[in-house]
């Protein structure tokens, strides 16, 4: 059963997230918005650079929380690792909320919405899925993966929020993007303090 969802839901997102900048970003174009476009291309190519920058703080975590383990402490590891992905999906959330901030501020007044959103959606949340699928791709991912999961679901909430309703206020998107990452993130250190707990009942 919950295979079928998971199956059901990424098909949207699968077209959402392959069809969103290059829909938008077209549509922008033709818009004449080449400012705009040009400043996310700039922020993608660039992403490896600055997500990088902007997640160094967790890494500070990250060595403690290894020595703890490694002395069977895992109480303490499982703290430090969830200190470090607080910063994470903190850093995560405060850049998808700056792009829908910043995105519609070249929305003129007799402009279609759906290509600004459309590409801000592209754009908040194209640089965490190039990071979870390179983190993948050397054989974790799984706390990125999750993340960027999360991202995508917040980012598409809004997207449908700033559609349907009569005058969408900022409020409410901070709501719909931090409500899953907050889930995400507890559901995490669920998971987390449930393996820590296991490991400790099996260490000889």
């Amino acid at each position: 059963m919950g295979g079928a969802i998971a199956a059901a839901l990424a098909i949207p997102f699968f077209i959402l997230n392959s069809l969103a900048g290059l829909a938008g970003g077209a549509w922008l174009l033709w818009l004449g918005e080449w400012r705009l476009v040009l400043a996310g291309f700039v922020a993608a190519v660039t992403a490896p650079f600055w997500t990088s920058i902007l997640l160094l703080p967790s890494l500070i975590f990250v060595a403690p929380a290894a020595a703890f383990a490694e002395r069977g402490n895992s109480f303490s590891a499982v703290a430090l690792g969830l200190l470090g992905a607080l910063w994470t999906y903190a850093a995560v959330t405060a850049w998808c909320l700056a792009v829908f901030w910043y995105v519609p501020q070249f929305l003129g007044r007799n402009e279609p919405m759906l290509p600004f959103f459309l590409f801000a959606y592209a754009t908040a949340t194209a640089p965490w899925a190039m990071m979870a699928q390179k983190d993948a791709q050397a054989g974790g991912g799984e706390a990125s993966g999750f993340t960027t999961s999360a991202a995508c679901i917040g980012c598409a909430l809004i997207l449908g929020y700033v559609l349907i309703a009569a005058r969408p206020n900022f409020t409410t998107a901070i709501w719909l993007l931090a409500v899953p990452m907050m889930a995400a993130y507890l559901l995490s250190a669920f998971i987390a303090i449930a393996d820590g707990r296991r490991m400790t009942r099996y260490r000889f």
